[in-house]
Order: C-alpha cells, then structure tokens, then sequence
C-alpha cells in the first residue's frame, strides 16, 4: 500500500499557481518519492498543465484523472472535483493508498519532511478517524468546520456517502457530519484569504499551508530552500 495520495484539483483561473507549486514540492525532495503519488485533477472543461505535470513526475509518480462532474461554478464545481476523485479512488484504487491529501492550488508546503510529518499523524491516528486538518472557527461556533484542505480517508465516501449532495461549499455545509470523524492537528494551517504575509512559522510543527492568494508565501519558501521558480 502506498502512505499518500496528494489530489490537486484546479480550473483554468488555478494553472499560473500549479507551475510554481509543483517546483516547491518536487524542490523540497532530494530524491525520487516512493511512498506518495501525486494525481492531478483538472475541472471538467480544464486541461492539465503539461509544465506542471512534467515537473511533478521528476519525484513522483504522477497521472491525471480529469473530473467528470459538469458544473463550473463556485461551490459547485468544488464538490464536483471532490466527490469525482474519491468516487475515482473507490472504483479503481480500492486499497492502494493508505491516506490521501486534498491539495488545493493555494496550499503551499513550508518543511522540507512535511510529508513525512503528515504521514506520520495519519498512522498514529484513532482509526475511527476519516479526515485531519486545520478545524476552522468560520461564523462562530455554528460555522466551526474541518477546513477542505486536509488529510481523507480514501474511503471518505463509505463513510459520508452524500458528503457533497448538499448546496454551499461541501466541508462546511456538511460540517456536523464530518467533525465526528475529524481530527485537528498542528501540521496544517488555514489562513483564509492571506495576502503579502511577512513570515511564515518554522518551528517544525505547521508543515503545510492553505489560503495564501499571492506569491508571498511560496515566494518565501522557495528563497529559504534555494528552490528556482
């Protein structure tokens, strides 16, 4: 079995970010990666981003899965790339890969081991466990969710099978659902809608973060790791 699967599901306004982030994360590897594979998800009327793609597969092993779910539009086509992925995973990778990271186009990895961080609390987890992220206080108490952005069960679908039947964004519209079986964990951040960041924590224990809508962040990464962009 394979420890991760990284999903990175994008449309055409994500492919001027895919480039950049696939140079972070094959730059932060000294190696060809064994335990994790990486499966690009473009929306249904995108195409993958051949530099991207050709960048990821010097570390990885990389394929593409282009979603099938017809809606272009926020939240929609969100949910659609969700639940086509792990719908994909369940008829055709049932049993391959151990845990899987959804990866959005505005998450960035800050730690050279992030991965392995990250793996490392998916099996030490409860196994009554099917997601690990950044729980997020949006709206107050009611609106407290698992950020999307976060460590699945391959099997999240056998779990919640309507996780993305709901109209509104799907982690937070089917949040009560989802917290039982979620657990936060330090390794992931959130910050939401972050611009012109200063600085970014390099105390070992945040690995990975999501939210960041400019350069800023990967900007510093790739400087503090001698990673060319």
């Amino acid at each position: 079995m394979i420890d991760l699967l990284i999903i990175i599901p994008f449309w055409s306004g994500d492919k001027k970010r895919l480039l950049p982030l696939s140079k972070i994360v094959t730059g932060l590897e000294p190696h060809p990666v064994q335990d994790t594979h990486i499966m690009l998800v473009p929306r249904q009327d995108c195409e993958a981003h051949q530099g991207a793609l050709a960048q990821f597969r010097t570390k990885f092993h990389t394929f593409v899965m282009q979603s099938r779910s017809p809606s272009r539009e926020y939240p929609d086509s969100t949910n659609g790339m969700f639940f086509s992925s792990y719908q994909y995973l369940r008829t055709f990778c049932k049993g391959k890969y151990d845990a899987t990271l959804w990866m959005e186009a505005d998450m960035c990895p800050i730690d050279k081991f992030w991965r392995k961080k990250l793996i490392a609390a998916w099996k030490s987890r409860n196994p009554n466990i099917f997601a690990m992220g950044h729980i997020f206080p949006a709206g107050g108490a009611d609106g407290t969710h698992l950020n999307g952005g976060a460590l699945w069960s391959p099997a999240i679908l056998d779990r919640i099978p309507d996780i993305c039947s709901a109209r509104g964004a799907w982690d937070w519209t089917n949040r009560n659902k989802i917290l039982p079986v979620a657990q936060g964990i330090d390794g992931i951040h959130y910050w939401h809608h972050a611009r012109n960041v200063p600085s970014y924590p390099k105390d070992g224990k945040t690995v990975l973060i999501h939210g960041v809508k400019d350069d800023s962040l990967i900007d510093m990464v790739a400087a503090d790791n001698g990673i060319k962009l």
